[in-house]
Parts: structure tokens; sequence; C-alpha cells
């Protein structure tokens, strides 16, 4: 009985099983076709993000191509390059000195100092464009070696003694055929190296 006056008290509560599974039914099918469509919706996404990055790829794969194959324009005007004056050249190489400087130990930073002195490199690249040459050097060991061998040896045999002269008389001759020779092949070649 207190069913019944309940049921009457209020009668939008009273549904059969019937409709209670229709309701849910159309209720699940809306909830798998909402589900259905934001897959569809993710998987057309995905898609296009495919899409756009294999153009993509393509597009730069071509310009790649494109770049490497490309020829200037014969009418194009010439870049021409500009030399760096001398006071250009001096300012970046401080510039690059006082950089690195200070990156350097004690000794290094005054080995450095002294070795990028202006006199000590002209003198050094005087002495190693004329004197200091490496055919000289080069010629000047090998006969150093050759000819002091060869009398030790001689001297030996016979019984002479030598004073310790004979190497640096032996260097200084191959040396000074060194240059020689380095002097006839710039003159006729006109090539210093």
């Amino acid at each position: 009985m207190q069913n019944e006056k309940e049921n009457r008290k209020n009668p939008e509560q009273q549904f059969d099983a019937e409709t209670l599974r229709e309701m849910s039914e159309k209720q699940s099918e809306k909830l798998r076709e909402n589900k259905e469509q934001a897959a569809e919706k993710v998987t057309e996404r995905q898609e296009r993000l495919d899409e756009a990055r294999h153009e993509a790829l393509e597009q730069a794969h071509r310009e790649k191509e494109r770049s490497a194959v490309e020829i200037p324009p014969q009418n194009a005007p010439e870049r021409r390059v500009r030399i760096a004056s001398r006071k250009e050249r001096d300012v970046a190489f401080d510039r690059t000195m006082n950089d690195i400087r200070p990156h350097l130990s004690s000794p290094s930073r005054v080995f450095s100092q002294f070795i990028h002195n202006k006199t000590v490199e002209n003198v050094s690249n005087f002495v190693g464009g004329t004197v200091a040459r490496p055919t000289a050097i080069l010629s000047g060991a090998l006969f150093a070696f050759l000819l002091t061998s060869s009398v030790l040896i001689i001297a030996r045999r016979f019984g002479y003694q030598l004073s310790g002269f004979e190497s640096i008389a032996a260097f200084l001759f191959g040396w000074g055929l060194g240059l020689i020779y380095d002097f006839l092949r710039i003159m006729i070649t006109g090539k210093k190296n």
C-alpha cells in the first residue's frame, strides 16, 4: 500500500522496465556514436598531420635538390671580395689575442706575448723566408750526417784525430747548397713553394 501511495504522488517515476531499457539503449547508442565520431576526428587529424609532415619533407627534399643543382644567373653582379686593410687585420689579430690569452697558463701567456711581438714576428718571418728555408735546413742536416760519417770512418781508418768542427762545416756546406738550390728553383719556376 505504501508503494501505491508513493506511485500516485510521483507519476514521473512510474516507468516500466521496457521504457527504461529503450532509454538506456538510446543513451548507449548516442555515447557510442559520440565515441566513434571522436575517434574519426582523431584519425582525420592524424592523417592530416601525416600528410602535412610528408609534404613538408618532400618540399624540403626538393629545395635541397634545387639548391644543389641551381646555377646562379649569368647576368647577376659579381660579389667582390673586399680585402681587409693592414689596420683592420692588426685590430682583428689583437682582438683574437686578447680573447685567447686569458685561457692560457701563465708561462704560455708570457711566451705568447713574446712570440707575437711585432719585432720578433718580423725577424722570424725574415729569417724563415731567407736563411732558415726548409730545403736549406734539410740539406744541411743530410750533408752533416753523410759527410761527418764519411770523415769519421776515414779518420778512424787512417788514425787521424778530429777537431769537432767537421759536423758544423758539413752542415754549413749542405745548408749553402740547399739555399742555392732554392734560389735557382724560385728563379726558374717563379714559385716559392
